[in-house]
């Protein structure tokens, strides 16, 4: 008796999903992107630091990096 009932479950379920229409994958992220309830920017966090060393850049025309040390991060991820 439970099998027959977990199997009319099941059943009902495919069917359900049978029923509404299939969707390209282009169409599922667009539909994404409009709905305004979803946020779409990643979580971000600001952590305190400083510049620990600036590393010159290999070319002219490159951008320095700096070396920064995180003050408030565990030990693991104080360099960064």
């Amino acid at each position: 008796m439970k099998h027959k009932e977990e199997s009319k479950e099941v059943l009902s379920a495919v069917s359900e999903e049978l029923a509404m229409p299939r969707v390209a994958r282009s169409v599922r992220i667009a539909e994404l992107r409009l709905d305004s309830t979803r946020i779409a920017q990643r979580p971000s966090t600001t952590i305190a630091g400083t510049v620990d060393k600036i590393i010159p850049s290999r070319a002219r025309n490159g951008p320095e990096k700096a070396l920064i040390v995180l003050d408030g991060a565990r030990k693991r991820y104080r360099k960064y």
